[in-house]
């Protein structure tokens, strides 16, 4: 038996029926949740926020925000064509949006809900928890190459972004060295425990599977597009501080955007929560913006920024475990 073919199987049984609905019903609860918690005793400040911005300035940062969702699909699209899957765009583009609903798990793990319904289409967990994965190394590539970019205006994170640029290097070293994934992978192979065996024998294949994502040729076209995604959310970002009255240039807005995203994703905490705000709203104090507009800007940003994404994440999560979607 191939060592992920239990868990395909504990997949598809685990989102079927009652269970399926009972996994919707939680998705939504625990978003509202955590959007509740988030706004609470700030949505006056909410509200301010969007009376500063406008109606027009609302929509062109969700625009940005959604050219940075669509901008990653194209690079999660062709991640599932490089490892052999071809999904139509129009159903990839639901799961991958799907995804969303879970953003506020711990380091967007839920996000790989995606491979259970990537299964109808014939691609292995294997495989598309490989794709997850490089999206998640991409984007920390990017949003750290972002955040380098206004870092001479807070001294304090240059030996932070330094040492996670040195562990970046050193992982993506490791990942074109297959020696050692081929040593764990026979010393799995000599378990007398099969069940410990098979798991890390399915890591060191999802390992394999993401390292496909990353040869040389790929990695430049890779980040230039996660570079133009996340710095359309960053904009966006720069933009709101603008308009509520901040004195920043856009190298800065750049910077304090990605690096509070880098915060609340480090921190591992859901979404982000908590960390992600106190990161970015102390940092426009440290650019001198007024705490209450700074505030006021922090929770409009993670409004537009995470809730709209999660929103979009529960309009495409489908109606019946199927995902209600067929082959084309």
């Amino acid at each position: 038996m191939r060592p992920d073919t239990a868990i395909e199987r504990n997949g598809e049984a685990g989102l079927s029926g009652k269970r399926f609905y009972a996994f919707i019903a939680s998705i939504a609860l625990s978003a509202l949740g955590y959007l509740g918690l988030s706004l609470w005793g700030g949505w006056r400040e909410v509200l301010d926020a969007i009376g500063a911005v406008g109606l027009a300035g609302t929509s062109i940062a969700l625009g940005l925000c959604l050219a940075n969702y669509l901008l990653r699909f194209l690079r999660w699209q062709a991640y599932l064509a490089l490892l052999g899957t071809r999904v139509p765009w129009w159903p990839s583009l639901r799961i991958y949006f799907a995804g969303f609903a879970l953003t506020t798990t711990p380091a967007k793990a839920g996000e790989m809900v995606r491979s259970v319904f990537l299964k109808r289409y014939g691609m292995a967990y294997t495989e598309s928890f490989a794709a997850f994965f490089a999206e998640r190394f991409s984007d920390l590539i990017a949003v750290a190459l972002l955040a380098a970019i206004g870092i001479a205006s807070y001294a304090p994170a240059q030996p932070i972004l330094f040492g996670l640029g040195i562990l970046l290097i050193a992982v993506f070293a490791m990942l074109h060295n297959v020696r050692w994934l081929r040593w764990i992978e026979n010393m799995a192979q000599s378990l007398s425990w099969r069940r410990l065996g098979n798991f890390i024998d399915s890591g060191v294949r999802v390992i394999l599977q993401f390292r496909r994502c990353f040869a040389l040729p790929r990695l430049r076209g890779s980040l230039e597009i996660r570079l133009l995604a996340w710095g359309a959310e960053a904009q966006a970002c720069y933009l709101i501080a603008i308009w509520m009255g901040a004195d920043l240039t856009w190298a800065e807005g750049y910077f304090i955007y990605a690096f509070s995203a880098l915060v609340g994703a480090l921190s591992l905490l859901p979404g982000g929560l908590g960390t992600t705000e106190i990161a970015l709203a102390g940092l426009l104090i440290l650019h001198g913006m007024p705490e209450p507009q700074a505030i006021a800007c922090t929770l409009f940003v993670r409004v537009v920024t995470l809730w709209f994404a999660v929103a979009l994440g529960l309009i495409a999560l489908p109606r019946k475990a199927s995902f209600g979607l067929e082959r084309s």
